[in-house]
């Protein structure tokens, strides 16, 4: 699994995060930043819970509702997780299939961190937006 920062090229946006697919984000908004940095700040303020949930969910052993999470987050950020955390998300998806929620742990760790890595890139995202549009 690599998890390397991909090197912008000539042919993207500088302005857009540099760990994702910066033409598939900007294509997602047809390049309408105000409401790529709406849909950002939507998915900051909702993927703490859908984490909290997956937590719980494994320290209960409840299948489903981690099940539930992992639509959520898929649902709520797909465009924003990285190749790295659909990965993750993938095999914690196999885990549940398997009945293996025991295994969990050490992946939701690796995607709470990558998703703290992601928040960290749509947080500047946010605000370089804003102070563009202030400045």
């Amino acid at each position: 699994m690599d998890r390397s920062v991909p090197s912008k090229s000539s042919e993207t946006d500088e302005s857009l995060p540099t760990i994702f697919n910066q033409r598939r984000l900007s294509a997602l908004v047809g390049g309408d930043m105000d409401l790529l940095a709406n849909i950002a700040g939507l998915f900051l303020d909702f993927y703490p819970a859908i984490l909290s949930d997956m937590k719980d969910a494994v320290s209960r052993n409840d299948v489903q509702a981690f099940a539930r999470a992992i639509q959520s987050l898929k649902g709520s950020g797909r465009s924003f997780l990285t190749e790295f955390a659909d990965e993750i998300v993938i095999e914690l998806e196999l885990l549940v299939k398997g009945n293996a929620l025991s295994e969990a742990q050490p992946r939701l760790i690796e995607l709470e961190g990558e998703v703290d890595r992601i928040n960290a890139e749509l947080s500047r995202l946010a605000a370089g937006y804003a102070a563009d549009q202030h400045g």
